[in-house]
């Protein structure tokens, strides 16, 4: 990079970050609530992965094979045990429900200390009840299904490429895990390894790194997605038990944009 542009690179990165600077001291609450998904997101990715790893170590191969070898996609479910996994991943929604309580927590504690009252945030109110339960079971479903669907892209493939039971057995029990557009992209790892004459032991020793780094990514990106998705919950939801008393009124309120409080906010975010 010539000098000049390295300078300006430089007075930009600074600029960014005495706005970041700014932000975090007039914005307190939304950086402290993603602070607070930052703490417990790593909790939920191994919440994750432990689950997944309950599914991988409870298949048993030969009934995996047998049930592939009869075609019916029913056996490989039943032989998978998804129906285990609602509770495996038990762990992982509590996780999310506690960053959604101290959201709340947290937000009315800033809430009252400006308006001056004794707001508090209050988990039994019916709306936060409806979010608990639901919010848990549509996670636990779309994991689920998402989960299936990687599957299913792994039994097609072996059979339009004819690959043996034992294998693709082998192979669906390494990639549990993986959605759909990850179990394509593994496959085809694994024909270009194959097409440029890869042996069989760095076929499946390199398939078997991606598979893992494509699920690490899966379960960083869930765990991310979520913590901060309830934190922001637990937020609106103190806000909307605020205006139940009587103490936020809606149409005297004011939107802010909540930008990401890091070095890569923008010259134009910043503002927001």
């Amino acid at each position: 990079m010539a000098p000049l542009a390295l300078m300006r690179a430089t007075e930009a990165r600074c600029r960014r970050r005495q706005t970041v600077q700014r932000w975090r001291k007039d914005y307190a609450v939304p950086d402290a609530l993603g602070a607070l998904a930052d703490r417990l997101a790593p909790a939920a990715k191994r919440q994750f992965l432990a689950a997944l790893a309950k599914v991988q170590r409870a298949v048993n191969l030969t009934a995996l094979a047998e049930a592939l070898a009869s075609g019916s996609i029913i056996r490989v479910d039943q032989v998978l045990q998804f129906q285990h996994f609602a509770t495996d991943l038990q762990p992982l929604i509590q996780t999310i429900r506690q960053v959604f309580a101290a959201a709340g927590t947290l937000t009315a504690t800033r809430l009252a200390a400006q308006l001056g009252s004794d707001l508090s945030f209050t988990l039994t109110n019916p709306r936060a009840v409806h979010w608990a339960a639901t919010s848990g079971s549509q996670l636990v479903t779309h994991i689920t299904e998402t989960t299936r669907a990687g599957i299913r892209t792994v039994i097609e493939e072996g059979f339009t490429l004819g690959r043996a039971p034992r294998e693709s057995a082998r192979l669906i029990r390494e990639m549990v895990g993986l959605t759909d557009p990850h179990a394509r992209a593994v496959e085809a790892y694994r024909a270009e390894l194959l097409a440029a004459g890869r042996s069989s032991a760095d076929v499946a020793r390199l398939t078997k790194r991606y598979t893992d780094q494509l699920i690490n990514l899966r379960a960083r990106t869930i765990a991310r997605h979520e913590t901060l998705s309830a934190s922001h919950q637990g937020q609106q939801e103190t806000w909307r038990q605020a205006v139940d008393r009587g103490l936020l009124a809606p149409e005297k309120t004011q939107r802010r944009w909540s930008t990401a409080n890091d070095d890569r906010l923008c010259d134009i975010c910043a503002p927001m």
